[in-house]
């Protein structure tokens, strides 16, 4: 397809990828692949738009080998994780060594099928310069063969890379600047598979997903995709190609940033006659329909372009260069290696200052492991030591619960653990996976209010948010295109979440409501549905549990119509404008007396459309101080006028025998916009007629105590 210039390419395969995307999969998803990345990281876009960049400059200096007429080859090592439910879908090794078979074939022109390609485009055939090899050695240097399996209960998956997880019921890759990973699995929706682009930055999806009926060339593999083609044209997107028709819907503006393939209107299917002829190169040798960038029977497929084998070259030597020659081929010998592969508990937020550790113990070396000492600490408090005695082959755990508790303070602290002498030996073969830590929040009491999160902090999640996901899947991320104000807030993506009833939760951190009068919750929301005929809709529910999370109260709960703030959308849709956001106020006067109380909003996807959270505020009236062990009210004691305000706010404490220390102006996201320490009098004005328009907090520390207040700017 025609090649424009650097910035009109790049521009255009983003806005293709954005405009031709839809929910309904096709034989290939790497656009809507794309479009999620896009709408889960917004930086993505300008990533492949700068990846893009980096290609054409490189190609403007790059001179290509001769082919495979080379005297040595570069070896890609590639890693296979099948991923299976039935015995069926757990794929032989023999037929994975015959996908390996035909990446080498295809890549280098070696394919049998050469003498298909039409004469006129043989003269612009072309051959990577690379050989594929499975695996020798794993991340943990371990021997393997090159091929990891796990036996999921997850039936089916899709582009939302969940395969690509073990916490998803997949299987997580291997270090992708080492190894090119490739998931075979059972795809929905007549889906055959999808790569991902290269951005600049490894990512650890980075790699292909091919259905496992796909997938070589014998077994499982179900014609007319038995000839191992879906697998070459996934790697080729992973090495930064396009589709041969541009994505365009067939309006043949489209490109594929390579020059020696004719323009086309869109994929094709089947296999033509050459030569075949269509909307955009309606005369001479006609469409590429041949090329394995289209979407032709496998029996079709036969050659890439020279133009397309410089990309794939500018494309691994620029983002993934680490794949060639890579330690991963290399033998390993046998090894004692033992580590820590995740903690169990502690786990987020607590309310109780016991904290009882337990940790998941792992045999990463080849040789089976029979003992180990377990060391453990918070903070930098003393070592605590725990022999393990058993026997535990390559890759089985162990959950190690019977650790010695500890006890801690109010606040936040970290547990490490680490393991020693695997074996009795004083170390072992990695010393990479021997340590682990987590951070935690001890809440005796909750936080005083005001408590507000507006998400701006880079940071995510940030203020001791924490979240609770069933599935291990998609949840809350940071969000900054769009917002209800700032420049940021938080999104739960239930347009790509095909999570089937699973909750997504986000948790405040523990909060003291008996620190300010009236005490209440306001927050803005934003959604709509995909689609209003379906008898399930994604629901946000609200609830606060006043005893650690042992029972929960439902403050807020909707969904569907009643939660919508916009009209039904079938794309990925976020809100335009304030007027797409709604405002809700939950009363918590029922637990104004309570002192630790947890409050978290939970997204209930049913795959319908997107849910915004925005400037969650926790605030109440006025504070609560403590006066001779009594709990008082501070109304009155400070005055603050006029509220609202629109030029000049006056804080007068003159009828008060409180002693003023200091006094913080916050904005809704709590950031400190003005501050005085000393006083010659008990009367202060602020100017805010150059504020921007808003809600702000007034703090101060008193003798007696924090005294918070709210006030608007008009």
């Amino acid at each position: 397809m025609k090649q424009l210039s650097v910035v009109i390419t790049a521009l255009l395969l983003l806005s293709n990828l954005l405009l031709f995307s839809q929910k309904n999969y096709s034989k290939c998803g790497v656009v809507e692949h794309t479009q999620r990345l896009i709408e889960q990281r917004p930086e993505y876009a300008l990533q492949l738009q700068q990846a893009e960049q980096q290609i054409q400059n490189w190609l403007a200096t790059y001179q290509p080998p001769n082919g495979s007429n080379r005297a040595t080859q570069d070896t890609i090592c590639v890693v296979v994780h099948v991923v299976y439910t039935t015995n069926q879908q757990n794929i032989s090794d023999a037929q994975v060594f015959s996908q390996i078979d035909v990446m080498n074939q295809d890549f280098a022109r070696e394919n049998p099928d050469t003498i298909n390609t039409p004469v006129p485009f043989q003269t612009i055939a072309g051959a990577l310069p690379y050989h594929f090899q499975l695996a020798r050695r794993d991340p943990f240097n371990n021997p393997t063969n090159g091929i990891d399996r796990r036996q999921t209960t997850v039936t089916s998956f899709t582009t939302d890379d969940k395969v690509k997880a073990n916490s998803t019921g997949g299987l997580d890759s291997w270090d992708v600047t080492t190894y090119l990973n490739i998931w075979v699995c059972n795809l929905t929706g007549g889906l055959l598979g999808y790569g991902e682009f290269p951005a600049g930055t490894p990512s650890n999806t980075f790699g292909l997903a091919v259905d496992y009926q796909a997938f070589g060339t014998f077994g499982t593999a179900v014609a007319p995709n038995d000839g191992g083609r879906t697998t070459t044209h996934e790697i080729s997107h992973c090495f930064d190609l396009y589709h041969i028709w541009g994505d365009d819907g067939g309006a043949c503006t489209g490109s594929d940033a390579v020059g020696d393939t004719p323009n086309q209107a869109d994929a094709t299917s089947g296999c033509y006659t050459f030569p075949h002829t269509d909307a955009c190169t309606t005369t001479g040798n006609g469409i590429m329909y041949m090329n394995y960038m289209d979407y032709s029977d496998d029996a079709c497929m036969n050659m890439f372009t020279q133009g397309q084998v410089n990309r794939m070259n500018a494309g691994i030597n620029n983002f993934y260069p680490g794949i060639v020659n890579s330690i991963g081929l290399q033998p390993t010998v046998p090894s004692v290696d033992a580590g820590i592969s995740k903690i169990i508990s502690p786990n987020g937020n607590s309310c109780s200052a016991q904290v009882n550790p337990a940790v998941e113990l792992k045999c990463f070396g080849s040789i089976p492991l029979t003992q180990v000492n377990i060391l453990y600490r918070i903070d930098n408090g003393p070592l605590e030591t725990y022999t393990w005695t058993g026997s535990m082959t390559t890759g089985q755990t162990a959950i190690i619960s019977t650790l010695n508790f500890s006890s801690t303070t109010n606040g936040q602290h970290i547990l490490q653990a680490f393991t020693s002498n695997p074996n009795g030996l004083t170390g072992d073969n990695s010393t990479a996976n021997d340590t682990a830590s987590v951070s935690f929040v001890v809440f005796l009491t909750g936080l005083p209010l005001p408590y507000n999160e507006g998400f701006e902090d880079t940071t995510f999640p940030s203020h001791q948010i924490t979240f609770g996901n069933q599935d291990g899947g998609e949840t809350w991320i940071r969000y900054t295109t769009a917002n209800h104000s700032g420049i940021a807030c938080t999104r739960l993506s239930n347009f790509w979440y095909d999570a089937g009833g699973t909750y997504d939760d986000l948790i405040l951190p523990n909060l003291n409501l008996a620190t300010m009068t009236n005490p209440r919750i306001n927050y803005a929301r934003a959604y709509t549905y995909y689609d209003n005929t379906a008898t399930q809709n994604d629901s946000l529910q609200i609830m606060l549990s006043a005893d650690c999370g042992v029972t929960w109260n439902t403050l807020f709960y909707s969904g569907g119509d009643d939660l919508k703030t916009a009209n039904p959308s079938t794309n990925s849709w976020r809100p335009a404008n304030e007027t797409q956001w709604a405002h809700d106020t939950l009363d918590l006067a029922p637990w104004a007396n309570e002192q630790n109380v947890i409050i978290k909003f939970r997204n209930i996807g049913y795959y319908q459309n997107n849910l915004y959270l925005d400037d969650v505020n926790v605030l109440g009236d006025s504070a609560v101080v403590i006066i001779n062990g009594v709990n008082e009210m501070a109304s009155g004691s400070i005055s603050v006028y006029p509220n609202p305000a629109t030029s000049q706010i006056n804080i007068d404490w003159q009828n008060s025998s409180l002693q003023i220390k200091n006094i913080e102006m916050l904005n809704v996201v709590g950031e400190k916009v003005w501050e005085k320490k000393s006083f010659t009098g008990k009367l202060v004005s602020i100017d805010v007629s150059k504020w921007a328009k808003g809600v702000y907090f007034i703090k101060s520390n008193t003798s007696s105590g924090i005294i918070s207040k709210r006030i608007i700017i008009q």
